[in-house]
């Protein structure tokens, strides 16, 4: 979940620079049948639609978001009837194969060699009459099996088990003890809910002390005290706690490296003058796909007559450079986030209108759809160079572009 102000309107080029990006898998494994059966735990006929998802266990609907995984019909990108996984604690999954009219409790993940990097988070085909494995977001049970029973203009009708293979839980899996009481670190995301098993109902992103109440189901009731003096609760994924509670967390665990770059003004296609100029920092994120430095000046050039053509402006490229990564935490969530406060705030030099990243994005959010647009506050005394009638002049533009405009 990312919230973004309503009323901050960013300039339309930078929507306009994110492109698209299709994934589709390879073909599929060769896979033994099993020698044992499973343990079932929950089974059932389940008919879902465009962007709804669904734990198999539960029952619970979302939009994208929560449950195993969620499925789209519409708009799709690697073929007409997709499933994805890639909102942690979705895990991905993948095609088997077709043609088994048997009973699904006669396979069993657990013994067919699997390893992690099977399970795509990303766009799996569904084919009617298709088997497919998916791993479970979190207990109880591994593994989802379910078969492509119908594929409509608007649903997918599947049939499903859901098997508890019995055994340890990795290393990765392992839980950490949740005190008493715990401090939400600054740029870290956590979901609020109203009940156990809900929808969300809101996030918190801000650095707040929480009380633990109770643990019920997975989730844990908290209170917190605001700064009016007042006392709030809701409830938090237990699962969401853990990922800050791991290990030792740095706010801003990145490593910004700048070329020795000559600022560039791009001129105008019909060499009038400029009404103005927008800058920008360009930004690659080492831990997504490589972009050069030609590839970002070609955006920003095609990025820039686009904007002239509709404002007067044109783009001025100030700086471009790269972001390490230093701290992994398991699943990462939503720490790409962090890029562009952190990137301003060691700023010494001139701050720019804009920063684009190009980058895949908190949990692959930009290269599923394909790049997203927000604005920061700058420091104190920054005074932005584009400015739209809904926003403050305090604002700094952010884009997170999957990928490099082709030229």
């Amino acid at each position: 979940m990312r919230t973004i102000n309503p009323q901050i309107r960013v300039p339309v080029v930078l929507l306009i620079a994110a492109l698209s990006l299709s994934f589709s898998l390879g073909p599929s494994k060769g896979i033994d049948l099993p020698k044992r059966l499973n343990t079932v735990i929950a089974s059932g006929e389940v008919e879902l639609f465009d962007l709804e998802s669904y734990d198999f266990v539960s029952g619970e609907r979302g939009y994208q978001i929560g449950g195993d995984l969620y499925v789209r019909t519409t708009n799709s990108d690697c073929s007409e009837f997709e499933a994805w996984a890639n909102f942690p604690p979705q895990q991905g999954g993948f095609y088997l194969f077709s043609g088994f009219g048997g009973d699904l409790s006669d396979l069993n993940p657990a013994e067919m060699g699997l390893v992690d990097d099977d399970f795509s988070p990303f766009c799996v085909e569904l084919l009617e009459g298709g088997l497919y494995v998916y791993k479970r977001h979190a207990k109880p049970g591994d593994y989802i099996i379910f078969r492509v029973e119908a594929l409509a203009a608007d649903s997918i009708r599947l049939s499903y088990i859901v098997t508890d293979s019995g055994l340890p839980e990795s290393a990765s899996s392992q839980v950490a003890d949740i005190p008493d009481s715990f401090t939400l670190p600054a740029g870290q995301h956590i979901d609020a809910y109203d009940e156990p098993g809900g929808q969300s109902s809101g996030s918190f992103q801000v650095e707040i002390t929480f009380t633990v109440i109770e643990e019920r189901d997975g989730f844990l009731h908290v209170s917190w005290d605001a700064s009016n003096g007042a006392t709030y609760d809701a409830w938090v994924k237990r699962a969401d706690v853990e990922v800050f509670l791991m290990g030792e967390y740095v706010e801003c665990p990145f490593v910004f490296t700048m070329t020795d770059y000559e600022p560039k003004t791009f001129a105008t296609p019909d060499g009038s003058p400029a009404k103005g100029v927008f800058s920008f920092d360009a930004l690659v994120d080492l831990s997504s796909e490589p972009v050069t430095l030609e590839q970002t000046e070609a955006t920003m050039k095609d990025a820039s007559d686009i904007l002239f053509s509709l404002t007067g402006f044109v783009i001025r490229l100030i700086n471009y450079g790269t972001v390490e990564i230093t701290q992994v935490i398991d699943p990462d969530y939503y720490i790409r986030d962090s890029i562009p406060p952190c990137y301003i705030s060691q700023k010494t030099e001139e701050i720019p209108d804009s920063l684009v990243i190009f980058s895949y994005g908190a949990d692959n959010f930009a290269r599923t759809m394909g790049g997203f647009t927000y604005a920061i506050e700058g420091p104190t005394l920054f005074k932005n160079h584009f400015v739209d009638a809904f926003g403050s002049d305090n604002l700094i533009y952010v884009m997170f572009n999957h990928r490099w405009s082709p030229v």
